[in-house]
């Protein structure tokens, strides 16, 4: 152990006279301070609902389109489809002679009482309702809380580039051919990468979410989000560290690496129900659905436990066969 904590020293100090990594520690806090320093404190926001065309009358349609963005869909399975996306859009309907609220079940607990409020004063006439004034400091802002998952995803990734950056150094360097005749021996050599990247993660998570949404966040369930990547900040470093030779290589395999990282989660935002099966493979789909629950939904939904279980199960994984292929690369 007091190994493992001694490569973690180095690699600090490395980190320290690297201007390239000292960069990547404090980016993502300027970044966060940049957030929350021009998001201006008050936004325009109004509620956007489906409607079932085929239940829901003219003159009901007119009421809610005084008072929310209204799309309309031909059928009640339609509404359920777009209430089902990821954007916490309302769909109304009509049962049993009343109309219905369906929602996705994720949605934010302000957002489900606009919602409500809506659809109650539309039954009313109450037209005149006034929704569009929100504070952003609240921290229920859908734009803002994307602004803040997706730097806590960069966050991740820059922790498991710090390790491989320091083993890429190790190989320019050829320290790495000390490092095998050490009792460390290359266990103990991620082991301390992945250590030391999880409390880079932590400290800028934390921080950066302290900074834009206040003390008033829960903090339990992101620690328990980001404990889950702890094999993806492995994975990251082995890459990296196994691919690179130098730091301008290193550079070119993050380029490679930043789209299927970032990319992929973003484009199944925009794919129906249908076509996610395709990204269930990848773990980082399933970190992107845990920080987008965390931040964008309901932190005590009963799926976090569950997307945060695929995170970690996907990520030793993809982690056991390329620890072998690196070991046999670099050792």
């Amino acid at each position: 152990m007091n190994r493992i904590k001694n490569l973690m020293g180095m690699d600090m100090l490395n980190a320290r006279r690297d201007n390239l990594l000292l960069y990547m520690l404090i980016a993502p806090l300027f970044l966060a301070l940049v957030l929350r320093f021009f998001l201006p404190g008050e936004i325009d926001f109004t509620p956007t609902l489906a409607l079932d065309g085929s239940r829901v009358e003219g003159q009901l349609i007119t009421q809610f389109e005084e008072m929310a963005t209204v799309e309309i869909y031909d059928s009640r399975e339609g509404v359920l489809a777009r209430v089902e996306r990821p954007d916490h859009v309302g769909g109304v309907t009509r049962e049993d002679g009343g109309l219905v609220l369906l929602l996705a079940g994720d949605e934010p607990q302000e957002l489900t009482a606009m919602l409500g409020a809506v659809l109650e004063a539309a039954q009313q006439d109450l037209s005149f309702l006034e929704l569009t004034s929100r504070d952003l400091r609240d921290g229920e802002n859908v734009i803002f809380n994307w602004a803040v998952l997706l730097l806590i995803m960069t966050v991740i990734f820059l922790g498991g580039t710090l390790g491989g950056f320091n083993i890429v150094s190790e190989r320019s360097n050829r320290n790495l051919d000390a490092l095998r005749v050490t009792p460390l021996g290359f266990a103990g050599m991620i082991t301390a990468r992945t250590l030391l990247g999880f409390i880079q993660v932590l400290i800028l998570g934390i921080l950066s979410t302290l900074i834009i949404r206040g003390t008033g966040f829960d903090f339990f369930p992101l620690m328990g989000v980001l404990a889950s990547a702890l094999p993806l900040l492995a994975l990251i470093s082995l890459i990296i560290g196994g691919l690179a030779q130098n730091q301008v290589s290193a550079i070119g395999v993050i380029k490679l690496l930043m789209p299927i990282w970032l990319a992929l989660p973003l484009i199944s935002l925009f794919l129906g129900e249908g076509w996610q099966i395709l990204f269930y493979p990848l773990p980082n789909y399933w970190l992107f659905k845990s920080l987008q629950t965390v931040f964008t939904g309901a932190a005590d939904n009963p799926v976090l436990p569950l997307t945060m279980v695929a995170t970690l199960g996907l990520g030793i994984l993809f982690l056991i066969p390329t620890l072998g292929i690196i070991k046999r690369k670099l050792y």
